[in-house]
């Protein structure tokens, strides 16, 4: 029951703490604004001919300055100044903003917990979602994702399935990125936890209840979670001075119910089953109790 509540409150810490941002600003203060051109005669050419640089930099320097760094930003800006241009945000910047949320699957109930937190969050930013399913595991899917941001017209997204580095800067070069529960690139946002450490948490108190044969049951190792929380696990187990019996360290191939059920049946009715269950999710763990029953 520890376990399940401990997954719980994680899920609690994202939906209160998720407060979108970007590099430590509010995505709701980085929504792309149309420029009002003081002049008709004015043009992103010119401020690019002045300032030495492409028109497209311009054009991310007015929509996302995040992106450019700071050295080229100010260089456009003294341009700007000195032809008198000064941009104004359009009726259009004014009403809600679409923010697209990935997640590998809806119906784990862990994700339906963060999706609450990220809605109500933005709801309250005059913002509104998108939910994506896919766990962005090949380039096609990748590509379509891409395209989904750029057909909406998304001016953030929030990534919950993990990514190959090599594409996280596509998708950064689009829009700011918040990578949430599963981070794979430091140069971009993310809310998530210490997996390890929470790991060990869980385990030292397991112990502290008198159980010595402990069990684990974890989920695909491409998400980093799994990996983390096998490495916690298994440092307490040597810290411990505990048997790591192969046969009690399970790794199933996806979050799945029925499959985690069958595995926990097979591991309780063997000749040498456990006396304690870490469930890495809080789906394996529902299924655990139900097996244990």
């Amino acid at each position: 029951m520890k376990i399940v509540l401990y997954c719980t409150f994680f899920q609690l810490i994202i939906a209160l703490f998720f407060q979108l941002s970007y590099n430590g600003h509010k995505i709701h203060n980085k929504a792309k604004e149309v420029p009002h051109m003081e002049s008709s005669k004015m043009s992103i050419t010119e401020i690019a001919k002045r300032a030495g640089t492409s028109a497209a930099t311009v054009s991310r320097v007015l929509n996302h300055p995040e992106l450019v760094n700071s050295e080229t930003a100010e260089q456009i800006r003294a341009a700007m100044e000195e032809l008198g241009y000064t941009p104004k945000a359009s009726k259009r910047s004014k009403s809600k903003k679409l923010i697209i949320i990935n997640v590998p699957e809806v119906t784990n109930p862990f994700y339906s917990e963060v999706i609450n937190g990220i809605v109500s969050s933005t709801a309250n930013h005059s913002y509104y979602t998108l939910i994506s399913q896919d766990d962005l595991g090949e380039s096609q899917s990748i590509n379509s994702f891409i395209k989904l941001l750029k057909s909406t017209k998304a001016c953030g997204v929030v990534l919950c399935s993990p990514l190959q580095s090599q594409f996280y800067a596509q998708i950064g070069s689009l829009m700011p990125v918040v990578q949430c529960c599963e981070y794979n690139s430091e140069e971009y946002s993310y809310v998530s936890i210490d997996d390890f450490q929470a790991a060990y948490n869980v385990m030292e108190h397991i112990y502290s209840q008198g159980r010595r044969k402990i069990a684990f049951i974890n989920g695909p190792l491409n998400f980093k979670y799994a990996r983390e929380r096998q490495r916690g696990y298994e440092a307490f187990l040597e810290h411990a001075g505990l048997s790591r019996i192969s046969n009690w360290s399970l790794q199933l191939s996806a979050i799945n119910y029925d499959m985690a059920f069958a595995s926990v049946c097979q591991l309780l009715t063997s000749s040498a089953p456990p006396d304690a269950i870490f469930a890495s999710s809080d789906l394996i763990a529902a299924a655990a109790i139900k097996a244990a029953k």
